[in-house]
C-alpha cells in the first residue's frame, strides 16, 4: 500500500531456460516467497524495468546474492549504492525475451519485455488493470487517474511524456512483436487480447498510433 492506496505490485518470475530466473520489478518478498522462488530454480538476474520501481530491489539482491543487475541506464541515479551488472537494452536475454525501451517519458524511463515461450509481454506503469473489490479511497483516486477497471496508460503516466510522438512510434514497435497475454505490476493480468488491449489503451490517451509520423 503507497499513499493509502490497495494497488498492489506484483513481482514477475520468468523462466530464461530450464531452472534460470529472471525477476522482473521485485516487490516485497516474504521468507516463504523466496523459498518458493528459490524451489522454482536460480536466480540468475534481477531485473529494475524502469526508474520507478527500485524500493525492493536492495532487498531482492540481498535474497539472491548470485544474480545480475540488470537496469536502465538512469537506475544509478536512484539507487547510487548498487551496482548495475548490465545496462538494460543489450543481448543478454537473447532467445528468450525481448527488450524495448518506451519512448517520450524519460522521468520513467520504462523498459518493457516480450517473454517469447508464453508469448507475454511483461509491462512495469506503461499500463494498469486495477479492477474491483478496492476500498471507496483506491476506487476514487483512480477514476480520477482515469485507470480504474480499464487497461491501458493512466493520467499520472501521460503527465511524464514529453514526446508523444516518440511514445506512440515505441508502441507501434512493440505491437509488432508476438505477444498476446500482458502482466502488469499493477491491477489484474490480461490473460489474452493483449495486443487490442495495449493499442485502444494507448489510442485513448495519446491518438492514433497510425497518425505519429504526421
Amino acid at each position: 500500500m503507497v499513499g493509502g492506496l490497495h494497488l498492489g505490485t506484483r513481482t514477475t518470475v520468468l523462466e530464461l531456460a530450464p531452472g534460470r530466473l529472471a525477476l522482473v520489478a521485485p516487490g516485497p518478498l516474504s521468507d516463504a516467497d523466496v523459498g518458493e522462488i528459490r524451489g522454482l530454480g536460480e536466480v540468475e538476474a534481477i531485473i529494475a524495468p524502469n526508474s520507478l520501481h527500485h524500493l525492493f530491489i536492495p532487498a531482492a539482491r540481498a535474497a539472491f546474492p548470485a544474480a545480475k543487475l540488470h537496469a536502465t541506464a538512469s537506475f544509478a541515479e536512484r539507487l547510487p549504492a548498487l551496482t548495475v551488472d548490465h545496462t538494460l537494452g543489450g543481448a543478454a536475454f537473447a532467445g528468450a525475451l525481448d527488450q524495448l525501451a518506451i519512448g517520450g517519458a524519460a522521468k520513467v524511463a520504462e523498459v518493457v519485455f516480450v517473454h517469447r515461450a508464453s508469448r507475454t509481454l511483461i509491462a512495469t506503469d506503461l499500463a494498469f488493470n486495477v479492477r474491483g473489490p478496492k476500498p471507496f479511497f483506491t476506487r476514487a483516486v483512480m477514476k480520477l487517474n482515469d485507470g480504474w477497471e480499464r487497461f491501458g496508460p493512466t493520467r499520472l503516466f501521460a503527465t511524464t511524456v514529453k514526446d508523444t510522438a516518440a511514445l506512440k512510434a515505441s508502441v507501434a514497435q512493440l505491437l509488432d512483436l508476438d505477444f498476446d497475454r500482458v502482466i502488469v505490476a499493477h491491477g489484474e493480468v490480461l490473460d489474452s487480447g493483449g495486443k487490442a488491449a495495449l493499442r485502444e489503451g494507448v489510442e485513448r490517451r495519446f491518438g492514433s498510433l497510425e497518425s505519429r509520423a504526421a
